[in-house]
Formats: C-alpha cells, structure tokens, sequence
C-alpha cells in the first residue's frame, strides 16, 4: 500500500508536559508523494527489507516497532512477517515518511490477520511509537492535538505543492531544544487557518500557513529562509518549512504552475518534488 507522507500547514507549540512531551496544535495535510509498504510471508525472519542506505532494518524502524505493538495488541505471533519498504520520502526532512510507513504497516496487518481493528485502536497502540502517525491512519487534512494523537478530520483541501529538501537534515529533538531555549516565538494562527480550510478558501489557508518552529532552524541553517524566497518568486500562494525540517514547502492553486515552479527550482543537491493535496 501507499504510505502517504504529509506537511505542516500550520504548527504551534502550546505547551510542555511534564514527560518532556510538547503539547502542539498542528494542522498537516495529506500529500501525494508516497513510500510504498509491502507485506510478505516470510520463512527466514527477516523483518524489513529495504534497499535505500541508512534506513535501519531493526527495531530502530517505525515500521518494526508498529509490528511489535501490534503483536502486544493481538497476541498474534508477527515473526514470519516480513515488510519491503520501497522508500521515495525523504528522511529528515519533516514529511513523516517514517510514521506514514508505520501507520500503513498496522494497517497491513489489521487487513493481513483480520483483527478487524476499531480507528481508537489503532491509535492507542501506534501513539507509544510515535506521536504524528494517528494523523496518517486518516489522511486528508486534519487539526491534531496533544502530542498529535488527538486528530480532528476537517473538510479536505484541495491544492498542490511544490516541495524542495536541501542536502542538510535538521534533527527533530534538537530543533525542539532550540525551541525551548529561544526567548520569543511567532505562533501561527491554528483556529484562523481550520476556519479558511473550512470555507474551502486555498488562498486565505496559504496566507495563514506558519511554523513555530522555522525561525530556530533558520538560525542553523539559513538556506532554508532561501528557499521560502525562492518558492514565493515563483508564484507560491505561501511557503513555510514543514515539520521540523529541512523540506520547504509551496502551496499551488493548480498543477500546472506547480509544475512550472518544481522545474524552475530543480539544482544540484536539491530534491524536488510536484504534488498534490490528497
């Protein structure tokens, strides 16, 4: 199946729990470019196959740990289970390739086993793996709370995007320490942003789009402030980074701008993909 990787159309910190955790309040959007997740019987206990370097084949993988977690669940034994994953989703580059791959793995298994898991189960066991993959067991567009586990669907957005990740990566808890020790932080405007989605205004939404998290990374690494500018020069409604990085973002209204944009901003060291709202 596909595993569909996302953007941050807006991302706000609200807070901090006592485990550490951030309390967020983020709306991510469903985005074309995917992974493809296979499930296979398997007599040789391999567990994931992958042919892409530096993505880990043990129980570093998301995609390992989800079959664990289902296994708990279950009580069914996974161990003659093997998943190939055919990466497309760059890492480190705040897509959520890692927990769209997860997510989509319990979903081959609910399918491969026929536990005939509820959604609220589905997210009770991926929510100790990792906090965003709720938000991929729904897709679309959606407002997600507390740690991401809390997912409201709202009115699917039409759009495209045009996203550009640098050769750098940013690391995602040290992008959250920065947060934390910065004195001053832009938050975007969440309740304003669900309202333009809402009223299916792509415009209004792009204008709204924000990431508390940017002007740290920007401190690191200034290309990515760059690479807004050079999305906004070519026709972008609105540009942000997503998650919490290193991809910068782009909002479209049709394809073939899109298009246009993504061959104008191809260049050494750049991965650029064209995709659409889904």
């Amino acid at each position: 199946m596909k595993a569909y990787a996302k953007i941050n159309l807006a991302l706000d910190i609200i807070g901090k729990r006592a485990d550490g955790y951030h309390e967020l309040a983020t709306v991510m959007q469903r985005i074309s470019l995917s992974d493809d997740i296979t499930l296979a019987e398997r007599a040789d206990g391999v567990r994931i196959r992958c042919d892409t370097p530096g993505v880990p084949k043990d129980e570093r993988n998301i995609v390992w740990k989800a079959a664990d977690a289902f296994s708990r669940y279950t009580g069914i034994d996974v161990k003659h289970i093997c998943f190939i994953i055919e990466k497309h989703i760059p890492d480190g580059a705040g897509l959520g390739g890692g927990s769209s791959d997860g997510a989509a793995a319990l979903i081959l298994l609910d399918e491969h086993f026929d536990t005939r898991l509820t959604t609220a189960e589905k997210t009770n066991i991926l929510t100790p793996v990792g906090a965003d993959i709720p938000f991929f067991l729904y897709g679309g567009t959606a407002l997600c709370e507390g740690i991401g586990e809390r997912v409201t669907p709202l009115q699917p957005l039409a759009g495209y995007c045009v996203l550009v990740k640098p050769s750098f990566s940013v690391s995602t808890p040290q992008a959250y320490a920065a947060y934390d020790a910065s004195p001053a932080a832009v938050h975007p405007d969440v309740a304003a942003m669900c309202a333009a989605i809402c009223a299916g205004d792509l415009r209004r939404t792009a204008a709204l789009i924000g990431n508390v998290l940017q002007p740290c990374a920007e401190q690191q690494f200034p290309y990515i402030k760059e690479l807004e500018r050079q999305l906004m020069s070519q026709g972008a409604l609105g540009a942000r980074m997503t998650g919490s990085g290193s991809a910068v973002f782009g909002i479209f209204e049709d394809a073939a701008r899109a298009k246009t944009a993504a061959d104008a901003l191809y260049a050494p060291g750049l991965s650029v993909f064209c995709c659409a709202f889904c």
